[in-house]
């Protein structure tokens, strides 16, 4: 059911902003696409979705890194496969299997500031993630001539 939504945030996001903000260089397009994304996210954080109960001068902050972390490494998704589809399904996973495992998998309620996909304690996985994306385009991109355009 929730297929469509996916499709429709990820077919704006990825298929038509991501290509427009790889004139920026891949990096600086990746990390302007992920802070987009975190944007994005705010009022559904300010409402409560991401961090309920939690204030939202810590909340949005949270949410914000954390979507440019996810953001950043479903947008490396789509520029390895090419396709649109493989963000909706990263994004998918995300939100409709590994939030609700994290309350599954735990006997009591976790909150999601500390513990979950969302939370602060996956920013070290993330980061590496995006730090290995980082570290794979330079080793392809090394035998290739340097660009002089923007980074």
């Amino acid at each position: 059911m929730s297929v469509p939504l996916y499709f429709g945030e990820e077919l704006g996001r990825q298929g038509y902003l991501l290509p427009r903000l790889l004139r920026h260089g891949r990096i600086r397009g990746l990390l302007i696409g992920g802070a987009i994304r975190g944007a994005w996210h705010v009022p559904m954080t300010a409402l409560g979705g991401s961090h309920p109960g939690r204030p939202l001068l810590l909340g949005i902050p949270v949410a914000v890194v954390t979507a440019v972390l996810l953001g950043t490494v479903i947008a490396a998704v789509r520029l390895s496969t090419g396709a649109v589809w493989a963000a909706v399904a990263a994004h998918l996973s995300l939100n409709e299997f590994a939030l609700p495992l994290t309350r599954h998998v735990s006997a009591r309620v976790v909150d999601p500031l500390l513990a979950g996909p969302l939370s602060v304690t996956t920013w070290s996985a993330s980061s590496l993630a995006v730090l290995g994306l980082w570290l794979a385009h330079r080793r392809r991109n090394a035998g290739s001539p340097v660009p002089t355009g923007p980074a």
